[in-house]
């Protein structure tokens, strides 16, 4: 009973995701589905929703998301976003540069259905040299997205190391390989038959241009050295991060207003145009959803059961590992969707072993799915966008994908 309960569940889910329901929301209704087939006491439906909403790592992961999203409206609302790409055409006047760098730089911006604030850009420089449109919503959709297997303030990547308790740095040490390698697929299937186009360059010379891209971006890239170099936690990274970017776009005072207005004035603006957009109920709810699920499926014996099951099937860990995850993120078109119902179903299975790579390996899967996956906002956006095809965009993605996918998995066979 408990293994239908997780068909429906499942089910539940795809079909919620589909219809557009949040993803938090979907969690839960995927881990009450679970526990009404598989609990058998109040207790634990009562252990469960404590966990769920009052763990500390459902708070800080909830906070962690919330700040992310913070510094992103932050930039944006400063200014920082338009003067960032301003910068980058002038320090790359190679054009295919300013087209790479475009959607990767704000791809730093973990915020939902992103590519769409990189494809105005990106059409305009991709007009100059003469791409197509399938060709401009490839480029958008994959220099957005090849870098999330190293990328620490990625949401996916917080979430299955805090699950599964590996160490961060272990596995982006194992992506860095198969991002460099995505970066030389995406560049050679989306830029063939290309030739570097330079473009006039703006706003002085490139090394005062250069120097603005870093202040602008220096935010994010305060943050990221707090968190990996300092050490001091992601969520006083982040909030540092969040002080240094009020720090360089300081707005001066009034002619005459007092200090008391002026600061009056400053947390009413960081109120309306970063605390406001960026606490949305949508984002707070998906912790809860991750551990409430996560904590059904523990609770109900589900997860020890299912692993038995696919375990009878005698196919390598490694190839469900894999598959499943491809699977999930292609029907929902959510990457965190495929980490968080894939690793606490897999995590039985692998018994006592290092789950660094095994989580690697199912990071690097659920990219693919996610990036293929019809239902992906950015990929939605960006083709109504540049008026591209499904099929067209999709086919000049696949080989890049591909590259990505066996470059993840000889790296997970030589690492383990």
């Amino acid at each position: 009973m408990v293994l239908l309960g997780i068909a429906v569940a499942f089910g539940a889910m795809v079909l919620l995701i589909k219809k557009q329901v949040p993803l938090g929301v979907c969690l839960l209704a995927g881990g009450t589905v679970v526990g009404l087939f598989g609990f058998r006491s109040w207790q634990q439906w009562a252990e469960t929703a404590q966990f769920a909403f009052f763990s500390a790592s459902t708070l800080e992961l909830a906070a962690i998301i919330l700040l992310i999203n913070a510094i992103g409206c932050g930039m944006g609302a400063s200014g920082s976003l338009e003067r960032i790409n301003q910068s980058l055409g002038a320090v790359f006047p190679d054009k295919r540069y300013s087209l790479a760098f475009y959607p990767a730089v704000i791809g730093m911006l973990n915020v939902p259905g992103g590519a769409i604030l990189s494809a105005p850009l990106v059409k305009s420089a991709g007009d100059g040299i003469g791409l197509g449109a399938d060709q401009k919503a490839a480029v958008n959709l994959l220099f957005r997205h090849f870098w999330f297997l190293v990328y620490p303030f990625y949401t996916s990547m917080i979430v299955i190391t805090g699950i599964a308790g590996v160490d961060m740095l272990s596995i982006i040490k194992l992506g860095i390989p198969a991002t460099l390698a995505g970066f030389a697929a995406c560049w050679h299937f989306c830029f063939r038959g290309t030739q570097g186009v330079t473009g006039e360059v703006k706003g002085g010379p490139k090394a005062g241009n250069l120097y603005r891209l870093a202040v602008n971006l220096s935010p994010v890239i305060v943050a990221l050295a707090a968190a990996l170099l300092a050490d001091i936690g992601f969520i006083p990274a982040l909030v540092l991060g969040m002080i240094w970017s009020g720090i360089i776009n300081r707005v001066p005072a009034r002619q005459g207003e007092s200090r008391f207005r002026y600061l009056g004035r400053r947390l009413r603006n960081f109120w309306a145009e970063v605390l406001a957009p960026s606490a949305r109920w949508q984002l707070v709810i998906i912790p809860v959803g991750i551990n409430f699920f996560r904590s059904s499926i523990s609770g109900s014996g589900a997860a020890e059961l299912l692993a038995g099951r696919m375990l009878n099937f005698d196919l390598p860990v490694e190839v469900l590992i894999f598959f499943v995850p491809v699977l999930i993120s292609f029907i929902t078109g959510l990457h965190l969707a495929a980490v968080t119902i894939s690793v606490p179903i897999f995590i039985p299975l692998l018994g006592g072993q290092s789950l660094t790579g095994p989580m690697f390996l199912l990071l690097t899967a659920a990219s693919v799915g996610y990036w293929m996956s019809p239902l992906h906002l950015c990929l939605i956006l960006t083709r109504e966008y540049m008026r591209a095809s499904y099929g067209g965009t999709v086919r000049i993605m696949f080989w890049p994908a591909c590259v990505i996918a066996l470059a993840g998995a000889v790296t997970y066979l030589l690492a383990c």
